[in-house]
């Protein structure tokens, strides 16, 4: 059951943040490239007509949310193929992909890369990802990491 469950929210915090995207987004981001490339133009077009307005949703929601939960989705999808367990071995992979989301986000702020930085989007990465080590990590486990 806790598989199914694991299975059930790395699913759907993936695709509630596509959703997200999709629905508020700007259209020039890679997202909607990949969508024409799939011909998914009419289901894209019709997300953006039914969503609900952009004024009633906080931007935090909009811009941040995403990425928290996409990094939930990550996370635990890493989990899930170590066995819900962490050790020496599997640490380093475990902690590149939010590592490697917080450090672009700063090379961000630094003019490094382009795009643009939010400290709401640093705030989101590392609670989807400490939620996703909090639901799914035997907390034992974290502290006798082998």
């Amino acid at each position: 059951m806790r598989l199914a469950i694991q299975i059930f929210l790395l699913i759907s915090t993936l695709f509630i943040g596509g959703l997200i995207y999709i629905g508020y987004r700007e259209t020039n981001i890679l997202m909607f490239k990949w969508a024409l490339s799939l011909k998914m133009e009419s289901i894209v077009k019709y997300i953006r007509v039914n969503t609900i307005s952009k004024k009633t949703l906080p931007s935090w929601i909009i811009f941040s949310l995403p990425d928290g939960l996409w990094l939930f989705s990550c996370t635990s999808l890493l989990l899930l193929i170590w066995g819900n367990k962490i050790n020496k071995k599997n640490m380093v992979w475990i902690l590149l992909i939010p590592s490697f989301a917080i450090l672009s986000e700063i090379a961000q702020g630094l003019g490094i890369i382009k795009g643009t930085f939010d400290f709401n989007d640093i705030i989101s990465y590392i609670i989807g990802f400490l939620l996703a080590m909090l639901f799914f990590v035997n907390r034992k486990e974290i502290f006798r990491i082998k």
